[in-house]
């Protein structure tokens, strides 16, 4: 640290009115007002020393000063250390701090301003504006499409593609998350329907999302933390979880929590992405592999996690591969065919082709047959699920639950949140905290229904939605249409989707995969800061090893520590000796990581009886910083000696007005004057 002495120009201060005031030669910072620090004003002669900690050199422009020379300053509170009291037993001692105390619940009781923001994000606003709302929006919409029937035309046929879209990536997730493929296409349909009505914005579509199937095998699997109970036992805490999931979000979304999505910084994005791609692929590897013993039933040893890879000499093998290899080309090329590619979603033809080749081609003609959906997990005969509680056993595992179903919640809320910002963007609508409510208390129903039904949970989906919207799709009635047509095609061509090969599932994640990895990470990585491209390593790692949701959080407390240690450098001081008193002016952002420093710019031996601390262009942010001006002002006291704070802005008085040590004074009467 260091420090020099310059020399000002005295600047005469006015008093009320109007008149130069003579006898005043004393600094004068201003308060901060609006968020604006008026310049200060300096004696005649006055010894400046400037304290620098890793921080620009701080100037005083000849023009701040001139152009606030005239201005009339408020008197402003100062605030000093209260004297220790002298209790003579323990009794008298409790009693004071009850008093004081009670004295402090009752101010806070009369002040309801820190829970305003609490009153008027979600509780009072979505459900009101929902009841009020939908009786006319139903009515508008019946009008609308009754005197536009073109768009209501292209709305059922966004819906219907939006639909046989969802089928075999539903099943794939499915198989993610290790259940029936039927559990996960009821689940498409329950959240498309409910998610496209009630959901915060136009053109979104809702449904098994393989960022929650990633995180559902830590239920499912055999290796996972329910490893001693059966499969059945294991999918019965699966649906208590999403039920809880569901829970935890319309809370999230009653609370108007939505807001504080906002904190999710762009390196812990892409690392949320990343590991996501990663995890996705890795689970596509089951297609490649077989059972140990011939004789058993492939589903069954996916269950058992009883697998080996498949012999490069078996031309099951081969056939495999072409398969996925003929779907990711038709993926990739079939969308950009002229007409027939924005009318037929790629994915229905991945399907036609699939089955043609499987059933003319592998099976009659090569005699090497690759699996089908029918031959994993049988689809037709199973029914419409009934609503009932899930079953858990004498013993159920409420752990496991718990912290599955919050993780569900987390990611979901995720990513339904980059979805709805994805769909307002394509549509030119304002995303505003009050349809990122309403899209988390839809989403939360829904996952409550599904798990009631016994189907997997879900979210919002952004590739079906950017999709429906291209589209052509405005309105919520695509996404209704597609969730209807789900329930459609589950409950009357499940024969048919049986007969889709399972490499043609695989091709399709994979290319889902290539779209979502973040490929310019690597470009990044050479030219971002260390600590920027750790965040970016540690959430793909987390994401792609532990859980998405641990992934997240882990992503949003690094950047909060490194925003916080380069914060704790931005901290700048003043040094001015006004008469007999030494004034500590302080500029930026006082937080907790700048404690130490703060504490360390005083001498207290050296400086006078009287000490000012002045806080003009200082922002005290946190109780930390409170903290360590008292304990300043102790030490100051213990050396016989008095610290003063002033001109405290008022986000700054309201941190000290919650230590109950220090007092409040009117404007500090003895200041000093020049001989």
């Amino acid at each position: 640290m260091t420090e020099r002495t310059i020399e000002v120009e005295a600047i005469p201060r006015k008093d009320h009115a109007g008149e130069e005031d003579e006898h005043s030669e004393v600094m004068c910072l201003n308060p901060v007002i609006q968020g604006a620090a008026l310049g200060p004003r300096w004696a005649h002669g006055t010894q400046i020393h400037f304290a620098r900690m890793d921080f620009v050199e701080v100037r005083t422009p000849r023009s701040d000063i001139e152009g606030a020379s005239g201005t009339e300053q408020p008197s402003s509170p100062c605030m000093v250390l209260e004297e220790p009291p002298h209790h003579k037993g323990l009794l008298s001692a409790v009693q004071g701090t009850s008093r004081t105390l009670w004295e402090d619940l009752c101010l806070r009781i009369r002040d309801l301003s820190s829970c305003r923001p609490i009153l008027s994000s979600g509780v009072s606003k979505w459900p009101g504006t929902w009841s009020t709302q939908a009786s006319s929006y139903v009515v508008t919409s019946v009008r609308f499409y009754a005197a536009n029937l073109p768009v209501l035309q292209k709305e059922f046929l966004a819906g219907i593609a939006v639909a046989l879209l969802q089928v075999p990536e539903t099943v794939a997730f499915s198989y993610v998350a290790g259940v029936d493929p039927l559990v996960g296409l009821y689940a498409t349909a329950f959240l498309g329907i409910l998610v496209g009505a009630l959901g915060g914005t136009d053109g979104i579509v809702a449904g098994t999302a393989g960022a929650l199937a990633v995180v559902m095998p830590q239920l499912t699997s055999s290796t996972g933390a329910l490893a001693d109970l059966s499969y059945d036992e294991r999918i019965q805490h699966l649906f208590m979880a999403i039920i809880f999931t569901g829970i935890f979000q319309l809370a999230f979304g009653f609370f108007g929590l939505t807001k504080y999505m906002s904190m999710m910084p762009n390196t812990a994005m892409i690392g949320f992405l990343n590991g996501l791609s990663i995890v996705m692929f890795w689970t596509q590897f089951t297609t490649f592999q077989e059972c140990r013993d011939p004789h058993m039933a492939f589903r069954e040893c996916l269950r058992n996690e009883e697998l080996k890879w498949m012999s490069m000499s078996h031309p099951s093998t081969w056939t495999t591969i072409a398969i996925v290899v003929l779907t990711m080309f038709i993926m990739h090329f079939f969308p950009k065919v002229p007409d027939l590619g924005a009318v037929i979603p790629p994915t229905l033809v991945v399907a036609v082709v699939g089955v043609g080749i499987e059933f003319g081609i592998n099976r009659p003609l090569l005699h090497a047959p690759s699996r089908t959906i029918g031959e994993i997990t049988p689809l037709s005969g199973g029914g419409f699920p009934s609503l009932h509680w899930p079953t858990l056993g004498p013993s159920p595992h409420w752990g496991p639950v718990l912290s599955t179903g919050a993780s569900l919640a987390v990611v979901g809320i995720f990513e339904s949140l980059l979805t709805l910002q994805v769909v307002c963007e394509l549509t030119k609508r304002k995303v505003s905290t009050a349809i990122c409510t309403q899209e988390t208390l839809a989403q939360g129903l829904g996952n409550m229904i599904c798990g009631f039904f016994g189907c997997l949970g879900g979210a919002s989906m952004i590739g079906q939605s950017t999709c429906n919207v291209l589209n052509g799709a405005r309105g919520r009635v695509s996404a209704v249409i597609g969730g209807f047509t789900m329930l459609a095609i589950v409950l009357g061509a499940s024969p048919a989707v049986e007969k889709v090969p399972v490499a043609c599932l695989t091709g399709i994640m994979f290319i889902i995969v290539i779209h979502t990895f973040y490929w310019p990470t690597f470009r990044l990585l050479l030219r971002l800061q260390l600590v920027d491209c750790l965040g970016i390593l540690l959430t793909t790692a987390l994401a792609a090893t532990i859980n998405l949701a641990v992934a997240v959080a882990a992503g949003i407390v690094w950047h909060a520590l490194v925003h916080a240690w380069q914060h704790s450098h931005l901290l700048s001081h003043v040094v001015v000796m006004e008469g007999d008193v030494k004034v500590y002016g302080f500029q930026g952002t006082f937080l907790f990581s700048s404690a130490a420093a703060f504490r360390d710019c005083f001498a207290i031996a050296d400086d006078p009886d009287q000490v000012v601390v002045d806080f003009d262009r200082c922002l005290v942010v946190d109780f930390s910083a409170v903290a360590a001006v008292r304990q300043v002002a102790m030490r100051y006291r213990e050396a016989g000696k008095q610290l003063i704070v002033r001109h405290l802005n008022p986000p700054s008085m309201r941190e000290f007005s919650k230590d109950m040590q220090w007092t409040v004074v009117p404007e500090w009467p003895h200041l000093p004057r020049s001989s």
